[in-house]
């Protein structure tokens, strides 16, 4: 699978550098009502809750978060529209996060120390249309794009025990009992690359298709799979496939996404498979393949579709994350986000 680091983000960027001082001269010829020197940017509020469900006999407190979500797509400038080749190395770049000011986000930090990263999360996304790189297509029109992404979220929410638990970590292990809280940090990571049909000025009919790459770093209770009531500190990863299907008008759009992944992997204890006996604690989970699903929509639209001279975009999102035994249909992990939001977009 495609890692993306910030060096190749760099590299991409520098190398369209020379051509901004095309801009001044190209300003005349552009067929936008505006002139757009640093591409497009969306600023907006989100409200997202997380519902977990992945520790038997517990109370999970599903956590409201006010996010804010920044977006800048320096792909969309003007001096890039005709130069779709050299515009796939810039990242369209949107990044959320809660405010500082809030209880939620300080908790946060705190939990996330030195090894994690504190923001909310980071989305990286690269398309490159092939139709007019390789076939000289009309810039309008249903085109076949390479989409590479990338995405990062933390999550944050508490726990709390209603029979006694043991919390291992690599480093320490604590007994819950009846009533502790347990603050929860855990990070999602995501690569994919494949194929897009869509049509470049949005609207009609999308349909793509490629390879996802899953890891999923987080607390998760034994005594789903077997008898030893213990949480452990988990890393849940899986390779497989993804769909993504949409449809709508230039305004109004609805997005479907689903991933499975059939050979999935569950790691405890710095790298011990949950397949595996454990010669510490001497018990055995058996479990055969884990298979891993992931499926959402997403619903926007924009004040245009009702004739406002302003481009704001209303949205509603749902996706549901699943970790589960294949053979006795037994679920490992999962958890549902839901989040609806309203964003402004402009260019500069």
């Amino acid at each position: 699978m495609i890692k993306f680091g910030y060096m190749s983000v760099m590299a991409g960027f520098l190398a369209t550098a020379p051509l901004i001082s095309q801009a001044q001269d190209a300003a005349s010829k552009t067929e936008d009502s505006y002139y757009r020197y640093l591409g497009e940017f969306d600023v907006g509020y989100k409200y997202q809750f997380w519902e977990p469900d992945f520790i038997p006999d517990t109370y999970v407190q599903t956590t409201g978060l006010n996010i804010l979500d920044i977006k800048w797509n320096l792909g969309q400038a003007s001096w890039l529209a005709d130069k779709p080749f050299i515009s796939f190395f810039i990242p369209a770049i949107e990044y959320e996060f809660t405010p500082n000011a809030s209880a939620s986000q300080d908790r946060l930090v705190e939990l996330v120390e030195n090894d994690k990263d504190a923001w909310k999360k980071l989305t990286l996304n690269f398309d490159m249309d092939l139709s007019r790189v390789f076939f000289d297509a009309e810039k309008d029109g249903d085109h076949f794009f390479l989409s590479l992404d990338y995405n990062k979220q933390t999550f944050l929410t508490d726990v709390q025990s209603y029979k006694d638990y043991w919390f291992v970590t690599d480093d320490y292990v604590n007994l819950l009992i009846p009533g502790d809280v347990l603050s929860v940090a855990t990070e999602f990571e995501e690569y994919r690359a494949g194929i897009t049909l869509k049509h470049t000025q949005g609207g009609g009919f999308l349909l793509g298709m490629g390879v996802a790459d899953i890891t999923y770093n987080k607390p998760m209770a034994t005594d789903v799979l077997s008898t030893v009531e213990r949480i452990y500190e988990a890393e849940l990863t899986a390779t497989g496939i993804y769909v993504d299907l949409g449809m709508g008008t230039e305004y109004t759009q609805l997005l479907l996404n689903y991933t499975y992944a059939l050979d999935a992997d569950v790691q405890i204890l710095d790298g011990v498979s949950v397949s595996h006996f454990d010669q510490d604690y001497g018990y055995y989970i058996d479990v055969t393949t884990i298979e891993y699903v992931q499926y959402g929509g997403k619903l926007t639209t924009n004040a245009k579709q009702f004739g406002l001279d302003i481009d704001l975009e209303a949205s509603a999102e749902v996706i549901y994350r699943k970790f589960s035994d294949f053979i006795e249909e037994v679920e490992v992990n999962d958890d549902t986000i839901i989040n609806f939001g309203i964003k402004y977009r402009f260019g500069l």
